[in-house]
């Protein structure tokens, strides 16, 4: 390998690390799928295939609403199940 393009090489390769490093976080986060907010069958998915670690019920006009803290695949979801509905929340 030629002195020249082993010093070019040698300035331009950090440059370009750092460029990917900075880029891929932000290119990451926006093409995030998951969402903040699951309703429906994939939001009972997350109740009973998860670890559930708290749990806990308000009364309200309508019926009870039972509330749970579960850890699913690594997050953290507040998920809240009523009589005809269930949604779960991405806890940041």
């Amino acid at each position: 390998m030629s002195p020249y393009l082993l010093k070019t090489v040698m300035k331009v390769l950090p440059s370009v690390f750092l460029m990917l490093l900075l880029s891929f976080p932000l290119y990451a986060v926006g093409n995030d799928t998951a969402g903040s907010k699951v309703i429906g069958a994939q939001a009972e998915d997350i109740i009973f295939h998860g670890t559930v670690t708290d749990v806990f019920a308000k009364d309200s006009p309508y019926g009870v609403k039972y509330y749970y803290t579960v850890l699913h695949y690594g997050y953290k979801w507040l998920c809240e199940q009523a009589t005809y509905r269930t949604a779960c929340y991405l806890r940041k």
